[in-house]
C-alpha cells in the first residue's frame, strides 16, 4: 500500500475561538501548540516547537492492541465460534445436513459487532483485509483451528477468515517492532501533516493525537481533527434515502454552500452539526446522492467533515477517497 503525507485540520470548540477572539495569533502559534507539548507521553516523543511550526514522533506499538481488551474479546469468541463451526462441518460431511443452532447465530453476530468495534478503534488494522491470499488465510485458519474447510458451510466462515487475517496482520507487524510516525503541525493554518504512512496508518494516528490531547483537558478544550479531502467517496447503494453529514464548528470562514451545513452551529456556538438530508420520494436516489457529493465538496476541502453515516454507520470509502496529501 503506498506510503504518503497527509493532511489533517485541527478544529476547536466555539468558546475557546470566542475566548481569544482579539488574540487569535496568540491562541495558533502558543496556546494550542503548548496543549500539543503538554500531552506528550508513551504516545509522543521528541517535540520540537519552532517559530511556526513543531515537530513530534508517535509510537505505533502493535503490542498495545494484541493486548487490548477487544483484540482479546474478538479472539476468544472466534475461537469459540470456530469450535462450533467445526462440529457444524463433520455433521455435514457426515451426511447429516447443514444445521446452525440459534446459541451459534446468537454468538456469531455479537462477534461480527466486536470485530467493527475493534476496527474502529484501530483503523491500522484495516490493512490486513488486503495483506494476505485467500489460501494463506485459508491455510492458518486449518492450522489454528485444526480442521478442513468445507465452503457448504457459510455462515461463520467469512468472520474467521477476516479475523485470521487480524492475527496474520498483528504477528507479522509485532515481529517487525514498534514504528516510528513523523508528525508536522504548521500554527498558522492549524494543519498536521503525518508523514510517510500509508492511509489507515494516517487515520489510526490522527485519531490517537485527537484522543491524546483531549484527554489531557487542556485550555484548548475539546478538539477535532478531521481529515483534508480532495474527494469524498461514499459507500452508497441504490435504496439509500437518507444520509447525515457530521461536521465540526467551523474555524475559518464560511462561504454559500458551507453554510447550508453550518449556517446552525454558527447561530448556537454547537461544538459539531449532524444534518441529515432525506431523499425524495422517487424511484431514483441517483440525483440525491449526487447532490450530497456536491455539498461535501468545500466542508471537505476545508477539514470540517467529521463523518458521514446512512442509518448510523458510516459511509465514507476511505480507501478509494482523496485524502490531501504532498
Amino acid at each position: 500500500m503506498e506510503k504518503r503525507n497527509f493532511i489533517f485540520k485541527l478544529n476547536v470548540q466555539p468558546h475557546i475561538l470566542k475566548k481569544y477572539y482579539n488574540k487569535i495569533d496568540e491562541l495558533k502559534s502558543q496556546v494550542i501548540p503548548n496543549a500539543i507539548f503538554n500531552a506528550y507521553n508513551d504516545l509522543f516523543s521528541n517535540p520540537i516547537i519552532e517559530k511556526d511550526k513543531m515537530s513530534l514522533v508517535i509510537f505505533q506499538d502493535y503490542k498495545e492492541i494484541a493486548e487490548s481488551e477487544e483484540y482479546r474479546n474478538l479472539i476468544k469468541i472466534t475461537e469459540e465460534i470456530a469450535i462450533e463451526y467445526k462440529i457444524i462441518t463433520n455433521e455435514y460431511k457426515k451426511g447429516n445436513g447443514i444445521h446452525y443452532n440459534p446459541d451459534f447465530l446468537f454468538k456469531l453476530e455479537n462477534a461480527i459487532y466486536d470485530r467493527k468495534i475493534l476496527l474502529s478503534k484501530f483503523i491500522v488494522l484495516n490493512q490486513a483485509n488486503s495483506r494476505y491470499t485467500s489460501s494463506q488465510v485459508y491455510e492458518e485458519i486449518e492450522r489454528l483451528y485444526d480442521f478442513n474447510i468445507d465452503s457448504e458451510v457459510g455462515k461463520g466462515l467469512d468472520h474467521l477468515r477476516r479475523v485470521t487475517r487480524i492475527i496474520l496482520y498483528l504477528e507479522e507487524q509485532i515481529q517487525n517492532g514498534t514504528e516510528d510516525i513523523k508528525v508536522d503541525y504548521s500554527f498558522g493554518n492549524e494543519i498536521l501533516t503525518i508523514n510517510n504512512v500509508t492511509i489507515y496508518e494516517a487515520l489510526d494516528s490522527y485519531k490517537k493525537i485527537e484522543t491524546q490531547i483531549n484527554d489531557l483537558k487542556s485550555d484548548i478544550g475539546y478538539i477535532k481533527i478531521n481529515p483534508v479531502y480532495e474527494n469524498i467517496v461514499l459507500n452508497t447503494t441504490e435504496n439509500m434515502k437518507s444520509i447525515e453529514i457530521i461536521t465540526t464548528y467551523p474555524n475559518g470562514n464560511t462561504d454559500d454552500e458551507l453554510d447550508i451545513l453550518l449556517k446552525l452551529p454558527m447561530i448556537t456556538d454547537a461544538k459539531e452539526s449532524r444534518t441529515t438530508f432525506i431523499c425524495p420520494d422517487t424511484v431514483d436516489n441517483k440525483d440525491f446522492l449526487q447532490k450530497i457529493q456536491k455539498i461535501l465538496i468545500i466542508p471537505g476541502i476545508k477539514g470540517y467533515i467529521i463523518d458521514i453515516k446512512s442509518n448510523g454507520t458510516t459511509i465514507i470509502n476511505f480507501l478509494n477517497s482523496v485524502i490531501k496529501s504532498k
